[in-house]
Protein backbone atom coordinates (compact mmCIF):
# COMPACT_ATOMS: atom_id res chain seq x y z
CA UNK A 1 0.00 0.00 0.00
CA UNK A 2 1.08 3.55 -0.63
CA UNK A 3 1.96 5.85 2.05
CA UNK A 4 -0.85 8.88 2.13
CA UNK A 5 1.42 12.21 1.63
CA UNK A 6 -0.46 13.82 4.69
CA UNK A 7 1.38 10.61 6.66
CA UNK A 8 4.44 11.43 5.46
CA UNK A 9 4.19 14.92 6.45
CA UNK A 10 3.50 13.45 10.34
CA UNK A 11 5.93 10.99 10.26
CA UNK A 12 8.42 13.15 9.37
CA UNK A 13 7.79 15.07 12.39
CA UNK A 14 7.56 11.76 13.93
CA UNK A 15 11.31 10.76 13.13
CA UNK A 16 12.66 13.36 13.69
CA UNK A 17 10.90 12.83 17.79
CA UNK A 18 8.93 10.63 18.27
CA UNK A 19 -2.43 13.44 21.21
CA UNK A 20 -7.62 15.38 25.33
CA UNK A 21 -8.46 12.93 22.91
CA UNK A 22 -5.61 10.10 22.79
CA UNK A 23 -8.51 6.88 22.30
CA UNK A 24 -9.84 6.03 19.02
CA UNK A 25 -12.68 8.21 18.38
CA UNK A 26 -15.40 6.29 15.42
CA UNK A 27 -15.96 9.64 14.19
CA UNK A 28 -13.08 10.15 12.90
CA UNK A 29 -13.15 7.67 10.09
CA UNK A 30 -15.77 8.86 7.37
CA UNK A 31 -18.95 6.04 5.86
CA UNK A 32 -17.20 3.87 3.15
CA UNK A 33 -13.72 3.89 4.48
CA UNK A 34 -12.33 0.42 4.03
CA UNK A 35 -9.37 0.79 6.23
CA UNK A 36 -8.17 2.41 9.47
CA UNK A 37 -5.15 3.30 11.92
CA UNK A 38 -4.66 5.47 15.26
CA UNK A 39 -1.68 5.93 17.34
CA UNK A 40 -2.62 7.05 20.95
CA UNK A 41 0.11 9.37 21.64
CA UNK A 42 -0.74 10.48 25.63
CA UNK A 43 -0.85 6.59 26.08
CA UNK A 44 2.56 5.94 23.87
CA UNK A 45 4.30 8.90 26.57
CA UNK A 46 3.79 6.37 29.63
CA UNK A 47 5.24 3.43 28.35
CA UNK A 48 8.85 2.64 28.73
CA UNK A 49 9.12 1.83 25.15
CA UNK A 50 7.80 5.26 24.29
CA UNK A 51 9.78 6.86 27.11
CA UNK A 52 13.09 5.30 25.45
CA UNK A 53 12.06 6.99 22.27
CA UNK A 54 11.60 9.85 23.37
CA UNK A 55 14.95 10.02 24.79
CA UNK A 56 16.43 8.86 21.80
CA UNK A 57 15.68 12.47 20.18
CA UNK A 58 17.69 14.65 22.92
CA UNK A 59 21.04 13.31 21.16
CA UNK A 60 23.13 14.03 17.95
CA UNK A 61 21.42 14.65 14.89
CA UNK A 62 18.25 13.53 16.53
CA UNK A 63 17.73 16.56 19.08
CA UNK A 64 19.06 19.15 15.82
CA UNK A 65 16.37 18.20 13.71
CA UNK A 66 13.68 18.05 16.87
CA UNK A 67 14.81 21.58 17.30
CA UNK A 68 13.95 22.16 13.38
CA UNK A 69 10.42 21.08 13.43
CA UNK A 70 9.80 23.22 17.01
CA UNK A 71 11.42 26.46 15.17
CA UNK A 72 9.25 25.49 11.88
CA UNK A 73 5.99 24.10 13.37
CA UNK A 74 5.69 26.33 16.72
CA UNK A 75 5.42 22.25 18.49
CA UNK A 76 6.70 19.87 19.90
CA UNK A 77 5.92 16.38 18.51
CA UNK A 78 7.03 14.41 21.81
CA UNK A 79 4.53 16.81 24.33
CA UNK A 80 2.07 18.43 22.01
CA UNK A 81 0.82 15.30 19.98
CA UNK A 82 -2.19 13.84 21.45
CA UNK A 83 -3.03 11.07 18.67
CA UNK A 84 -3.19 10.65 14.86
CA UNK A 85 -5.62 8.87 12.66
CA UNK A 86 -5.45 8.10 9.90
CA UNK A 87 -8.11 6.08 7.35
CA UNK A 88 -9.11 5.69 3.71
CA UNK A 89 -10.91 3.64 0.69
CA UNK A 90 -9.45 1.17 -0.58
CA UNK A 91 -5.45 1.36 -1.58
CA UNK A 92 -3.65 4.53 -2.92
CA UNK A 93 -2.62 7.83 -0.74
CA UNK A 94 -4.88 10.06 -3.10
CA UNK A 95 -8.16 8.05 -1.06
CA UNK A 96 -6.60 8.60 2.53
CA UNK A 97 -7.52 11.72 5.04
CA UNK A 98 -5.78 11.92 8.73
CA UNK A 99 -7.41 13.45 11.43
CA UNK A 100 -4.18 15.33 13.92
CA UNK A 101 -5.10 16.01 17.57
CA UNK A 102 -2.54 17.84 18.93
CA UNK A 103 -1.77 21.30 21.13
CA UNK A 104 -0.28 23.76 18.51
CA UNK A 105 -0.29 27.26 17.15
CA UNK A 106 -3.32 27.65 14.27
CA UNK A 107 -1.88 31.13 13.84
CA UNK A 108 1.54 30.06 13.00
CA UNK A 109 0.67 26.96 11.00
CA UNK A 110 -1.80 29.27 8.68
CA UNK A 111 1.28 31.75 8.36
CA UNK A 112 3.81 28.34 7.30
CA UNK A 113 0.80 27.55 4.50
CA UNK A 114 0.50 31.12 2.97
CA UNK A 115 4.15 30.90 2.58
CA UNK A 116 3.76 28.02 -0.20
CA UNK A 117 3.67 28.92 -3.85
CA UNK A 118 0.47 26.87 -4.29
CA UNK A 119 -1.29 28.24 -1.25
CA UNK A 120 -5.29 28.45 -1.61
CA UNK A 121 -8.20 29.05 0.48
CA UNK A 122 -11.37 27.14 -0.41
CA UNK A 123 -14.80 27.70 1.72
CA UNK A 124 -16.49 24.83 2.65
CA UNK A 125 -19.53 25.53 4.76
CA UNK A 126 -18.18 26.45 8.40
CA UNK A 127 -14.50 25.72 7.68
CA UNK A 128 -11.82 26.94 5.32
CA UNK A 129 -9.84 24.22 3.41
CA UNK A 130 -6.09 25.08 2.67
CA UNK A 131 -4.12 24.44 -0.53
CA UNK A 132 -0.36 23.47 0.32
CA UNK A 133 2.45 21.70 -2.31
CA UNK A 134 4.76 19.12 -1.73
CA UNK A 135 7.67 20.11 -3.13
CA UNK A 136 9.70 16.65 -2.76
CA UNK A 137 6.86 14.87 -4.26
CA UNK A 138 5.31 17.76 -6.49
CA UNK A 139 2.38 17.21 -5.00
CA UNK A 140 -0.99 18.80 -3.67
CA UNK A 141 -2.61 18.31 -0.47
CA UNK A 142 -5.23 20.14 1.66
CA UNK A 143 -5.68 20.61 5.22
CA UNK A 144 -8.49 22.47 7.18
CA UNK A 145 -9.00 23.37 11.18
CA UNK A 146 -11.81 21.60 12.46
CA UNK A 147 -11.11 23.73 15.75
CA UNK A 148 -7.90 24.73 17.61
CA UNK A 149 -6.49 21.19 18.77
CA UNK A 150 -7.82 19.32 15.46
CA UNK A 151 -5.95 19.05 12.22
CA UNK A 152 -7.48 17.26 8.55
CA UNK A 153 -5.52 16.84 5.97
CA UNK A 154 -5.05 14.54 2.73
CA UNK A 155 -4.12 14.95 -1.01
CA UNK A 156 -8.12 14.75 -1.58
CA UNK A 157 -10.22 17.57 -1.48
CA UNK A 158 -13.58 16.48 -1.01
CA UNK A 159 -12.64 13.73 1.52
CA UNK A 160 -10.55 16.26 4.14
CA UNK A 161 -14.46 17.76 3.31
CA UNK A 162 -16.08 14.44 4.15
CA UNK A 163 -13.88 13.93 7.15
CA UNK A 164 -14.51 17.42 8.45
CA UNK A 165 -18.52 17.02 8.05
CA UNK A 166 -18.35 13.51 9.58
CA UNK A 167 -16.16 14.80 12.80
CA UNK A 168 -18.70 17.53 13.28
CA UNK A 169 -21.50 14.89 12.97
CA UNK A 170 -23.46 16.23 9.80
CA UNK A 171 -22.06 13.15 8.19
CA UNK A 172 -22.63 9.59 9.38
CA UNK A 173 -19.24 7.63 10.16
CA UNK A 174 -17.73 4.30 9.35
CA UNK A 175 -20.12 1.57 10.53
CA UNK A 176 -18.49 0.17 14.01
CA UNK A 177 -17.96 -3.50 12.36
CA UNK A 178 -14.71 -2.02 10.76
CA UNK A 179 -13.28 -1.47 14.23
CA UNK A 180 -14.56 -3.86 16.70
CA UNK A 181 -12.51 -6.58 15.00
CA UNK A 182 -9.23 -4.98 16.86
CA UNK A 183 -7.61 -7.28 19.19
CA UNK A 184 -7.18 -4.34 21.80
CA UNK A 185 -9.19 -1.33 21.32
CA UNK A 186 -7.77 0.90 23.71
CA UNK A 187 -4.24 -0.15 22.44
CA UNK A 188 -1.36 2.24 21.62
CA UNK A 189 -1.28 1.59 18.15
CA UNK A 190 -4.28 -0.74 16.36
CA UNK A 191 -5.13 -1.03 12.67
CA UNK A 192 -7.93 -3.10 10.58
CA UNK A 193 -8.59 -3.28 7.29
CA UNK A 194 -11.82 -4.97 5.49
CA UNK A 195 -9.62 -6.69 2.63
CA UNK A 196 -12.54 -7.18 0.49
CA UNK A 197 -13.18 -3.61 -0.39
CA UNK A 198 -9.13 -3.10 -0.82
CA UNK A 199 -8.68 -3.57 -4.35
CA UNK A 200 -5.79 -5.74 -5.65
CA UNK A 201 -3.53 -6.53 -3.31
CA UNK A 202 0.43 -6.99 -3.55
CA UNK A 203 1.40 -10.14 -4.97
CA UNK A 204 3.48 -10.79 -2.21
CA UNK A 205 0.89 -10.33 0.35
CA UNK A 206 -0.06 -14.29 0.21
CA UNK A 207 -2.09 -14.22 3.64
CA UNK A 208 -3.65 -11.65 3.34
CA UNK A 209 -5.19 -12.65 -0.45
CA UNK A 210 -6.80 -15.25 1.34
CA UNK A 211 -8.32 -13.15 4.29
CA UNK A 212 -11.47 -11.24 4.22
CA UNK A 213 -10.61 -8.50 6.82
CA UNK A 214 -7.40 -7.93 9.38
CA UNK A 215 -6.88 -6.01 12.89
CA UNK A 216 -3.89 -5.54 14.56
CA UNK A 217 -3.05 -3.53 18.31
CA UNK A 218 0.11 -2.79 19.52
CA UNK A 219 0.40 -1.26 23.63
CA UNK A 220 2.68 -2.50 26.32
CA UNK A 221 1.85 -3.93 30.28
CA UNK A 222 2.92 -5.87 32.92
CA UNK A 223 6.72 -5.54 31.19
CA UNK A 224 6.11 -6.83 27.68
CA UNK A 225 5.01 -4.82 24.54
CA UNK A 226 2.01 -6.93 23.44
CA UNK A 227 1.19 -7.84 19.60
CA UNK A 228 -2.16 -9.20 18.65
CA UNK A 229 -3.40 -9.89 14.94
CA UNK A 230 -6.55 -11.29 14.13
CA UNK A 231 -7.70 -12.62 10.54
CA UNK A 232 -10.67 -13.31 9.13
CA UNK A 233 -11.89 -16.13 5.85
CA UNK A 234 -14.95 -16.59 4.60
CA UNK A 235 -14.81 -20.20 5.69
CA UNK A 236 -12.98 -22.53 8.35
CA UNK A 237 -11.14 -24.25 5.17
CA UNK A 238 -9.78 -21.23 4.63
CA UNK A 239 -9.11 -20.16 7.62
CA UNK A 240 -7.02 -23.29 8.14
CA UNK A 241 -5.12 -22.28 5.31
CA UNK A 242 -4.46 -19.06 6.57
CA UNK A 243 -3.02 -20.57 9.85
CA UNK A 244 -1.19 -23.39 7.74
CA UNK A 245 0.80 -19.95 6.14
CA UNK A 246 1.26 -18.28 9.21
CA UNK A 247 2.80 -21.00 11.09
CA UNK A 248 5.22 -21.37 8.35
CA UNK A 249 6.08 -17.69 7.82
CA UNK A 250 6.97 -17.52 11.44
CA UNK A 251 9.13 -20.94 10.91
CA UNK A 252 10.95 -19.39 7.82
CA UNK A 253 11.48 -16.17 9.33
CA UNK A 254 13.41 -18.02 12.51
CA UNK A 255 15.40 -20.13 10.41
CA UNK A 256 16.51 -16.98 8.28
CA UNK A 257 17.14 -14.67 11.05
CA UNK A 258 19.42 -17.91 12.59
CA UNK A 259 22.35 -16.68 10.12
CA UNK A 260 22.14 -13.02 10.44
CA UNK A 261 24.08 -12.41 14.18
CA UNK A 262 22.23 -8.60 13.55
CA UNK A 263 18.76 -10.91 13.99
CA UNK A 264 20.03 -12.67 16.96
CA UNK A 265 16.85 -11.99 18.53
CA UNK A 266 14.34 -13.17 16.21
CA UNK A 267 14.31 -16.32 16.79
CA UNK A 268 13.68 -16.38 20.28
CA UNK A 269 10.77 -13.83 19.69
CA UNK A 270 9.25 -16.00 16.85
CA UNK A 271 8.93 -19.01 19.39
CA UNK A 272 6.85 -16.66 21.71
CA UNK A 273 4.31 -16.44 19.01
CA UNK A 274 1.13 -18.55 19.21
CA UNK A 275 -0.85 -19.11 16.81
CA UNK A 276 -4.53 -20.35 17.53
CA UNK A 277 -8.15 -20.81 15.45
CA UNK A 278 -11.52 -20.60 16.29
CA UNK A 279 -13.79 -21.57 13.37
CA UNK A 280 -13.37 -18.28 10.37
CA UNK A 281 -11.09 -16.32 12.43
CA UNK A 282 -7.01 -17.02 12.91
CA UNK A 283 -5.55 -14.96 16.18
CA UNK A 284 -1.73 -14.36 16.43
CA UNK A 285 -0.01 -13.23 19.17
CA UNK A 286 3.24 -11.98 20.53
CA UNK A 287 4.88 -11.16 23.72
CA UNK A 288 8.17 -9.61 23.94
CA UNK A 289 10.11 -8.53 27.06
CA UNK A 290 10.34 -4.35 27.17
CA UNK A 291 13.78 -4.41 28.15
CA UNK A 292 14.49 -6.45 25.71
CA UNK A 293 13.24 -4.44 23.14
CA UNK A 294 14.52 -1.20 24.89
CA UNK A 295 17.99 -3.35 24.51
CA UNK A 296 17.27 -3.53 20.61
CA UNK A 297 16.59 0.18 20.28
CA UNK A 298 20.19 1.28 22.04
CA UNK A 299 21.69 -1.29 20.12
CA UNK A 300 20.31 0.15 16.85
CA UNK A 301 20.91 3.81 17.39
CA UNK A 302 24.50 2.93 18.82
CA UNK A 303 24.94 1.20 14.87
CA UNK A 304 23.44 3.59 13.40
CA UNK A 305 25.86 6.57 15.40
CA UNK A 306 28.79 4.06 14.56
CA UNK A 307 27.45 4.50 10.87
CA UNK A 308 27.68 7.74 10.52
CA UNK A 309 31.07 8.05 11.75
CA UNK A 310 32.51 6.14 9.54
CA UNK A 311 30.62 7.83 6.56
CA UNK A 312 32.24 11.21 7.98
CA UNK A 313 35.86 9.44 7.73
Amino acid sequence: MKIPLCAIVICAWLSAALVVAGPFEPTAVPQGSSWVAHIDFDRLRTTEIGKRLIAGTSRGQAAARMQVIQNLFQMDPRTDFHSMTLSGHGQGEENAVLVLRADFDRAALTALLEAGPAYQEVPHHNWTLYRFQDERKQKMAWGAFLDDRTIVCGQSQERVGECLETLAGARPAAADALWAAVPDRGALFAATADLAHMGELDAQAAILRQAESLALSVDESDGLLKVRVALSADSPEVATQLNQVAQGLIAMGSLAAAKDPAKAWVPGFCQGIRVTQDGRSVQVSADYPVKDAVELIDAREKARGLEGTMGTK
